[in-house]
């Protein structure tokens, strides 16, 4: 024939060539290969894989379609019940005979039925596995193809009788951690979403804010109305669901730039913290230096005043004394004085620590040093009101008036006073309690008692100044 590359008799090729390839039933060379064949290189029609119906020139297991039962995955056909390993690009390899894929979770699954979308394309699950959608996942235990009864570590089934990782709204794990009883336990009302148990409120149904896992009883801000933020103020006070009551509006940090002045302490301020001082001046004592740090306090001299508006803060802490006026820049702790200076009063010693409070008498000053609380006094002593008594301890507050001062130790709370006495100003009460605050007028002192701010006084009483009222409040 004259298809044939060889031949044994003149209708019978034992070999073809070109575009031709034998057909073995009939020996003869055909351009076409009959189905359920495929073109070898040897140009001879060879029979597929036993599970393809088609297949291409590829081989016999490069299959196009498949026969009944098996389904067509890639160019292989398998069978839906085969164990298989799932893996996202589904590539098989042998293991002992069985078509495995390498499964991402580790865990084989075996897939007893598939729809005509593959083997991939589960419609119901071995004993081991829940079909979720179209793949069989996660069950340890089933009660039936579509229904887990126990979940894999680290699952927990849901109502649906699906093992899942993270239990959906409105439901908690039950146990927090895993056991084979992991289940998904629904959260009961007020809650909304709930954690550790049913009861512990995450969200409340009332829109409440649940206190400790508890929600309140009503939504106590319906019909609250909370005030707006003010100029100094970066948010609003929001309601509290649970109480009613309006939080406190979110201040802007102090020195925030205000339509006029700046942000202190939630309100806009107009002065810069400069000192400012107005009354008997003779000797100066109510002119401030031009280039004095600002400072937020107020102190009265004998016939004058100075104030520290509030501002930029630089200065901490000022006096006004007989005749001068000192003031302790806030940055630094050091401190300046002014007026009158002819005991060295408004002249601080060379080596004064840095400071945290400061007074004065007539003529003479005293502080107390920021680091260690000890006092320091210079100025007029010829009362000795600035020889310091022995044994004298850290101090928390510190007074002076004209020619004595007085003190309250630091941890104790009690009064030590030295320098020229009239009135016995310089001897405290034998019962007095530990004090907090001290101040001292020209012959009395008085404090506030560290507890309970009841103030008790004594010295010079002409006046009834050492006196306090009945119904005087603690301060």
């Amino acid at each position: 024939m004259s298809t044939c590359a060889t031949c044994n008799t003149a209708t019978t090729c034992t070999s073809c060539s070109g575009i031709y390839w034998l057909k073995g039933a009939t020996m003869t060379c055909v351009t076409t290969c009959p189905e359920g064949f495929f073109k070898a290189p040897d140009h001879v029609c060879r029979r597929c894989h036993a599970r393809c119906a088609t297949c291409t020139a590829g081989g016999y297991w490069t299959c196009s379609s498949c026969v009944a039962p098996y389904l067509l995955s890639g160019t292989t056909c398998d069978l839906c019940s085969v164990p298989y390993w799932v893996h996202g690009l589904q590539q098989h390899q042998r293991l002992h005979g069985l078509r495995l894929n390498a499964l991402e979770d580790g865990r084989l699954a075996l897939r007893a039925t598939c729809n005509a979308g593959g083997f991939q394309n589960c419609t119901s699950c071995g004993s081991t596995r829940f079909l979720l959608g179209t793949s069989c996942a996660n069950c340890a235990v089933c009660s039936s193809g579509t229904v887990c009864t126990t979940c894999s570590t680290n699952f927990w089934k849901n109502a649906d009788g699906q093992c899942v990782s993270t239990c959906s709204a409105g439901t908690f794990k039950n146990p927090q951690t895993w056991t084979s009883t992991a289940h998904c336990q629904a959260c009961t009302s007020p809650c909304v979403t709930c954690d550790t148990s049913a009861d512990y409120c995450l969200t409340c149904e009332n829109g409440g804010t649940p206190v400790s896992g508890v929600c309140p009883s009503a939504n106590l801000c319906a019909g609250v109305t909370c005030p707006a933020a003010g100029e100094c103020e970066s948010a609003a006070g929001m309601c509290d669901p649970a109480t009613g009551q309006c939080s406190a509006s979110t201040a802007k940090p102090d020195k925030t730039t205000c339509s006029f002045g700046l942000c202190l302490t939630g309100k806009c301020r107009a002065e810069t913290g400069a000192v400012r001082c107005w009354g008997y001046n003779a000797l100066g004592q109510a002119t401030p230096p031009a280039n004095l740090p600002p400072s937020s306090a107020i102190a009265a001299g004998d016939h004058y005043t100075c104030a520290i508006a509030a501002g930029t803060g630089a200065s901490s802490a000022i006096f006004a004394g007989g005749f001068h006026t000192c003031a302790i820049a806030a940055a630094t702790g050091a401190v300046r004085c002014w007026g009158n200076d002819d005991w060295g009063q408004s002249t601080p010693p060379a080596g004064l620590p840095l400071l945290s409070a400061i007074v004065g008498g007539d003529y003479h000053t005293c502080a107390i040093a920021s680091d260690t609380g000890a006092v320091r006094c210079w100025g007029d002593d010829q009362f000795g009101q600035t020889t310091l008594p022995a044994n004298l301890p850290a101090a928390s507050a510190i007074t002076a008036r004209a020619y004595y001062t007085c003190a309250v130790a630091a941890g104790t709370g009690a009064v030590r006073c030295w320098g020229h006495s009239d009135y016995d100003h310089l001897t405290p009460p034998a019962n007095l309690p530990p004090s907090s605050v001290i101040a001292a007028g020209e012959y009395h002192a008085c404090v506030a008692a560290a507890d309970t701010g009841a103030v008790r006084c004594w010295g010079h009483s002409g006046n009834g100044q050492a006196t306090p009222p009945a119904n005087l409040p603690p301060v």
